[in-house]
């Protein structure tokens, strides 16, 4: 997090010197070396964007540029890749550049053809790459922490019983050529644990070597994130639905606890409503599935948590589907009170991380869940 700081405070100074002064929006433009299909990248992409529009108090635009340089690093590629920018922004000035990693060589001569009095940050993985970057008054280097031993402490902190650590990496070149420093790094802090490599696969074998290592619920969990990446894309995401499919009928093959399977399904009906609702689909019908599924194996009244828990999220998308097409919010509204009022009963923190996961899914969901856990606090005293 002190790094994202460090950044975002060059950044804004940068946007705010003198030159840039005029008052007019301003716009940042970011480079990032890999294609937004990538977790991280799209991870990275989304919450730059979000801080740097939240943190300048004035109109400012962030267009992001993909440059696939994993798959494709020949001088033909670069070459194409300028003269592609030199055509697309010959006439368009931004007010501030910004390139992450391994795209900063490219961005440090297209700056120097278009825009040699732009300010560009180069966010590179370790401090003395950023001591090397050219000293210039439109330069600057800062680093970005990548602390692989640290992550797999925490999720280990969090998991202390797994038993093995699996690391995952593609077959481009720049993947291969950092495979032995990531495993040692790896290695180096889940000591006692079985490690386990899969690179140089093909999506179908990993997948196929992923079904034999998870268990059920890892499965779930993945496909869950998977499906959860793509509704932050806002696109169609035909693989990740139908893996999710697999995973929820694996879970039924089992034989786990009805209680479990109703949540899990009423979990991806509800990932899949949502999926439909960004995409400008009415989410109705998914919805109503979603809480059939949930009082199928509870009744008219879930005493369950992570089942209460599910039900607040799946009303709160309903109200925003039902405002959204013209409808009526308020019954759904009013079924979200009743859940998060039990869960509140029984588990004042369960219903605190209720709001958290809300807040993931929307403003209005975000807001109206806090509404709703400020009452029935207030109820309980």
């Amino acid at each position: 997090m002190q790094s994202v700081m460090r950044v975002l405070g060059l950044l804004l100074l940068l946007l705010a010197a003198p030159s840039l002064a005029e008052e007019r929006a301003k716009t940042v433009l970011l480079f990032v070396p890999e294609d937004d299909t990538v977790p991280a990248t799209a991870g990275f992409s989304r919450n730059f964007r979000q801080t740097v529009q939240r943190e300048w108090r004035a109109p400012v635009t962030v267009n992001i540029e993909y440059l696939d340089m994993a798959w494709f690093s020949s001088p033909e590629y670069e070459r194409a890749l300028r003269d592609f920018y030199v055509a697309k922004y010959r006439s368009r000035r931004p007010d501030a550049l910004v390139v992450f990693a391994d795209a900063t060589p490219f961005l440090l001569k297209l700056q120097q053809e278009l825009w040699p009095e732009v300010p560009l940050l180069c966010i590179l993985n370790d401090d003395f790459l950023a001591e090397a970057v050219p000293k210039s008054p439109y330069l600057r280097g800062n680093w970005a922490d990548l602390d692989i031993p640290a992550t797999v402490k925490l999720a280990l902190q969090l998991l202390p019983d797994t038993r093995h650590v699996v690391l995952v990496l593609g077959s481009s070149q720049r993947e291969l050529d950092a495979w032995s420093w990531v495993e040692q790094e790896v290695r180096s802090a889940a000591p006692g644990r079985e490690f386990i490599g899969l690179s140089g696969l093909t999506l179908e074998e990993l997948r196929q070597r992923v079904r034999t290592l998870l268990p059920v619920g890892g499965l779930l969990e993945a496909a869950k994130i998977r499906l959860e990446a793509e509704i932050v894309r806002e696109r169609e995401a035909p693989e990740a639905l139908q893996a999710f499919s697999h995973a929820l009928a694996w879970l039924e093959r089992t034989g786990s606890s009805p209680s479990v399977v109703a949540l899990w399904k009423a979990r991806a009906h509800r990932l899949r409503a949502h999926h439909d609702f960004v995409l400008g689909r009415d989410a109705r019908s998914l919805l109503t599935a979603a809480v059939e599924e949930i009082h199928a194996v509870a009744r008219d009244s879930p005493e369950n948590l992570r089942l209460l828990k599910e039900l607040v999220l799946v009303h709160l998308l309903q109200a925003e589907n039902e405002r959204r097409e013209g409808r009526d919010p308020k019954p759904a509204l009013q079924e979200a009170r009743a859940a998060m009022w039990k869960v509140t009963e029984v588990d004042a923190m369960r219903a605190e991380l209720t709001c958290e996961a809300a807040n993931q899914q929307s403003p209005f969901q975000a807001r109206e869940c806090q509404r709703l856990l400020r009452e029935a606090k207030g109820s309980s005293r």
